[in-house]
């Protein structure tokens, strides 16, 4: 997830407004310090889906002709 906020030059504070979630639960999931439950983890994925970041899932490739800095992110960037 803090791949995709790079890229797209979000805060925190614009993913979690953009999740409906609190910037401190971003917060503690980019440094490690929790794992989120399944409803936050899609309602992160969805936010940076809809503002256009794309996902692969393991051993998709990637056939858009975009390079991984145009939005494309790996499971295992995540």
């Amino acid at each position: 997830m803090p791949r995709g906020k790079g890229l797209l030059d979000w805060s925190q504070a614009r993913l979690a407004a953009r999740a409906g979630l609190s910037e401190g639960a971003v917060r503690y999931f980019e440094k490690g310090k929790r794992i989120p439950v399944d409803d936050k983890l899609v309602a992160m994925r969805s936010a940076l889906d809809l503002a256009g970041i794309g996902f692969l899932g393991d051993g998709e490739t990637d056939h858009s002709g975009l390079d991984s800095e145009a939005g494309i992110i790996q499971n295992n960037d995540m």
